[in-house]
């Protein structure tokens, strides 16, 4: 009975005629919920996808507002193919009733939803247990959904091997679906993590999961009953003997009596769904493809509070024991008697069917505008499939997309959001003063780049000058800009630095703009041919070896601090704001590092602040100072690094820009490459013009010595005419 029941079911026999329209009814229902849900997710999930980088809870909004609808879909495509029948009936009758008999409107059949027991709407974070008949009960659980539940917030366990699945794994995996190895050693902290992001999400989840861990058929049927009769249970016929593993450890990390998770973010209820299928069964995609899909689908719902569910692991496993023996009998009734759980629940409400209409043509036409594109436009096609792979590199990265949500869930700006790093800041956060002088370590050649990350948070971009090596003039675009800027590029070689830097110090404080100006009195990053350099120099004037720092250079910032001082004539800053930088993970040494993305994880940023008033007068005072100050990083460094990765109490309350102006920031840089981009397609003499314009660049930047002395001596010349350049 058991081996029979778990085969193919098929009521009646089909002519010829009968089998081809069933294979075509089977494979326009596929192609309906298929092919609009690849393309669809092209279409209306990738424009999301740089908000995980972004603001990850866009994209999760926008992900589960769109597989909502593709459930629904899912749905009103059996409302279809239910209609089907009245409106094929009457087409078939008039073309083939004088050729064949009516038998073949039996082929082209409809599949109904029929709801009994409690089937109040799911409005509450639920785990859905339900016997696992076929392949493809997922799949129908989606139309119940539809009708019961709120398919944004419904996730689904499933096996690994469906995130292969082109187009629609992708997009389950996109809303954080759970995939299961099957192997619980490495299954176990997986699902924990993605758990925790159900519960820090806030939302009314509802999670399917299938305590028996596969679907019913001959071989499981036998697997099952041996582990009966090992066990003193009873061998079933209609399910499996559930799993309690998985079972256990869900309730485990959703529930918790003691109230060691808080409350809103516990299990409001167990829901117990029991599926029976009518005529056919969907057991492989054979059979979806040949259209032997069931007439009907019962689902018969309990629901339960979870103050009715035991507390002790003991006594769980003994409750879904308890429940998996009621299910047997139920469908052991179901199919040998009527095909029915009882009374159908009949007031649920339907979504009209112009609402119906406009599901379908949502994620229809994605498909045929897009196959029309392609017809005509092989670059299209060519970006689609260059699109896929994208998706595909980024679930083998991640191993799931889910992972990449899930687990990596950013909330700063864009070069946190490219390279998933994290900033942390410690120390006296206040405000940056509207003048001051920074001085940082030089830890790798990429420091100033996460400087900006900082200055973002906590000063003024607008007036953010750094002191950089003048070969950073060089760098094809990314150089040209901080020229324009007014940044200070040094050819370390005083006799040539001292002028230009004393012209560029007086075109800050001319200006009398609240700048504030970023050096390295290191002179070079930390590198395995500077440190013994430094160290070379320690010994030769008595001063200790440094591991995690350089021993800085004093002649340019005595130089500049000369300038700047309060007691200079163009003093224009109020304090020095030291910072000592720290890598958590990877530490990026070369700007080559950047597109390998091995960056680090964290980056740290102590922060301490000195009033003018309180750095020393002469020359040899300051520069002892600076010595001091060094002395300390380093030994700040060396607990950081050998220690806890932290230079103490995270300062957490840091005032963040607004999403719709990241956007705008975002859009106003994005928009001119794009913008370029067509224009160069379409307009061969705007490409012409663009790369006359490289060589112009670089004319002016070699004519002047560099774009920010044309910028410089002209301000000079029209409002200062008696500074000597």
């Amino acid at each position: 009975m058991a081996k029979r029941h778990c085969e193919i079911k098929i009521v009646g026999e089909r002519n010829t005629l009968e089998s081809i329209a069933g294979w075509l009814k089977g494979t326009l229902f596929f192609v309906i919920c298929y092919f609009p849900s690849a393309i669809g997710t092209i279409y209306y999930l990738l424009i999301w996808m740089p908000f995980i980088f972004i603001h990850q809870p866009i994209q999760q909004f926008f992900s589960e507002l769109y597989i909502s609808m593709w459930y629904q879909l899912i749905s009103v495509s059996f409302y279809f193919n239910y209609l089907s029948i009245f409106y094929y009936t009457q087409i078939l009758q008039s073309l083939y009733s004088s050729m064949y008999n009516f038998q073949i409107i039996l082929s082209i059949y409809g599949c109904k939803i029929v709801i009994t027991g409690n089937a109040t709407r799911f409005s509450e974070k639920s785990l859905i247990l339900m016997n696992h008949r076929t392949r493809f009960d997922w799949l129908f659980h989606w139309a119940l959904m539809d009708k019961l539940g709120c398919q944004s917030y419904s996730k689904i366990v499933l096996k690994s091997g469906m995130r292969k699945l082109p187009g629609v794994g992708v997009m389950m995996q996109m809303c954080c679906y759970i995939y299961l190895k099957r192997n619980w050693d490495r299954d176990k902290a997986y699902v924990e993590q993605i758990l925790s992001h159900y519960r820090q999400s806030g939302r009314k989840y509802q999670i399917l999961l299938f305590p028996e861990g596969t679907n019913l058929s001959p071989n499981t049927v036998g697997i099952s009953n041996k582990f009966a009769a090992a066990n003193n249970l009873t061998e079933y016929t209609y399910t499996l003997h559930p799993r309690y593993t998985g079972f256990l450890f869900f309730l485990q990390n959703l529930y918790n009596p003691t109230n060691t998770l808080p409350k809103d973010t516990q299990l409001n209820s167990v829901i117990d769904s029991t599926v029976g299928y009518k005529g056919h069964f969907l057991v492989d995609e054979k059979s979806l493809f040949s259209g032997y899909l069931p007439e009907e689908i019962h689902f018969h719902i309990k629901q339960y509070k979870m103050s009715d569910i035991p507390s002790s692991e003991e006594e769980r496993e003994k409750w879904l024991r308890d429940l998996w023996r009621e299910k047997e009998e139920r469908l052991k009734k179901f199919y040998e008697q009527d095909y029915s759980f009882g009374p159908e629940v009949k007031n649920i409400p339907e979504k009209s069917l112009f609402l119906k209409l406009l599901i379908l043509i949502f994620w229809t036409s994605p498909f045929l505008i897009t196959y029309l594109l392609w017809l005509h436009y092989l670059e299209i096609l060519l970006a689609f499939l260059l699109l896929v792979l994208i998706f595909y590199y980024l679930q083998y990265t991640y191993d799931g997309l889910e992972n990449l949500i899930a687990i990596r869930y950013f909330k700063q700006f864009i070069l946190f959001c490219l390279i998933k790093t994290k900033f942390v800041l410690t120390g006296d956060i206040s405000k940056f003063p509207d003048r001051s002088l920074v001085i940082m370590n030089h830890r790798t050649m990429l420091d100033w780049m996460y400087y900006w990350c900082l200055v973002e948070k906590i000063a003024c971009p607008s007036y953010l000058k750094i002191v950089l090596k003048d070969d950073f003039k060089n760098v094809p675009g990314f150089g040209w800009a901080p020229q324009f800027a007014a940044f200070i590029f040094l050819k370390r070689v005083w006799e040539k630095d001292r002028k230009y830097l004393n012209k560029m110090l007086s075109f800050y404080t001319l200006s009398k703009k609240p700048y504030q100006l970023l050096m390295f009195p290191e002179g070079t990053n930390l590198h395995p041919v500077t440190v013994p350099r430094s160290n070379k120099f320690a010994n030769a004037n008595n001063l200790p070896e440094y591991e995690y720092s350089l021993h800085p250079r004093s002649t340019g910032f005595l130089y500049v601090l000369d300038k700047l001082h309060p007691s200079s004539e163009q003093s224009h800053i109020d304090r020095i704001v030291d910072i000592t930088l720290g890598f958590k993970g990877n530490i990026p040494l070369y700007p080559g590092v950047l597109l390998s993305g091995y960056l680090p994880d964290e980056v740290h940023f102590h922060i301490k602040q000195y009033k003018m008033s309180d750095i020393p007068s002469s020359e040899e005072e300051r520069e002892k100072w600076l010595r001091d100050l060094w002395r300390e990083k380093e030994e700040r460094l060396k607990k950081f690094y050998e220690q806890d990765y932290s230079f103490g109490p995270e300062v957490k309350n840091i005032p963040e820009k607004s999403l719709f102006l990241k956007l705008l920031i975002l859009i106003f840089w994005t928009s001119p490459f794009l913008i370029t981009y067509l224009l160069w397609l379409h307009y061969p003499l705007i490409l012409l013009a663009f790369l006359l314009l490289v060589p112009m660049f670089y004319y002016l930047q070699y004519t002047y010595d560099g774009l920010e002395n044309l910028v410089v001596n002209s301000y000079l010349k029209q409002f200062h005419n008696n500074f000597e350049i």
